[in-house]
């Protein structure tokens, strides 16, 4: 009776043997179907990065002149509401360094703050053109703004700039509509408002002094400042 009882037991060994094959075929199944998704996970998110938008304002700073030419402080300036135009001017870069998708950033509006605190005084508020990018371009848009003193407020900081005085710790706060578009018309992201805030600025002064020293200032989707 003795190599019945082998026989049985050989059989129960092949059959735990197969089990145990199964399983392990079933882990490593399991284990390469989160691997493929992880890495379609990612792959996603690299395409569809939303973040690789930059925003920049060069050299850091507005100039500022009295409407008409550069003849700050002579004679003295008195502007009131609705009379007394400034021009502003300073340019926006925008860099969209991916190679894989394109994205606009549209309806954007500016204001520029008396300093680097968003609940700061608006100094000025307008309109900045709508931004196009493809894959690893950039582009810069030159603003230059004609306007008077709408709001009392903005009284007291046109007459400082235009009698020569400047703002040293300004801030941009950029607001715009940002979509990400993979292919041409294709796999376009939800439309998403985002803010980018420009810090710290220079605003007025003399266009002349430590040109050559300003840097290009980064702007950031953190209410803080940014890096030069």
């Amino acid at each position: 009776m003795a190599p019945v009882a082998d026989d049985v037991l050989d059989g129960g060994n092949e059959k735990s043997i197969f089990r145990c094959l199964d399983a392990a075929r079933y882990v490593v199944a399991a284990a390469v179907s989160v691997l493929i998704m992880a890495v379609i996970v990612y792959a996603i998110t690299v395409v569809l990065r939303p973040a690789d938008l930059y925003i920049g304002v060069l050299q850091g700073s507005v100039s500022v002149s009295v409407s008409g030419g550069d003849n700050l402080r002579r004679p003295p300036f008195n502007a009131s509401i609705g009379r007394g135009n400034l021009t502003f001017s300073f340019t926006v870069r925008a860099i969209n360094p991916s190679g894989r998708v394109s994205i606009y950033y549209t309806d954007v509006e500016a204001r520029i703050k008396s300093n680097m605190s968003s609940a700061s005084s608006t100094l000025l508020r307008l309109q900045l053109p709508d931004v196009s990018l493809g894959p690893q371009s950039s582009i810069d848009s030159n603003i230059l703004i004609n306007t008077f003193a709408l709001v009392k407020k903005q009284v007291y900081y046109f007459n400082m700039l235009a009698n020569g005085s400047s703002i040293d710790d300004a801030m941009i706060a950029v607001e715009g509509t940002r979509t990400v578009e993979v292919y041409s018309g294709r796999n376009v992201t939800d439309h998403v408002r985002v803010f980018y805030f420009c810090s710290p600025i220079v605003v007025g002064g003399d266009k002349d002094d430590d040109s050559e020293a300003a840097v290009d200032v980064q702007c950031t989707d953190q209410n803080q400042p940014a890096s030069s």
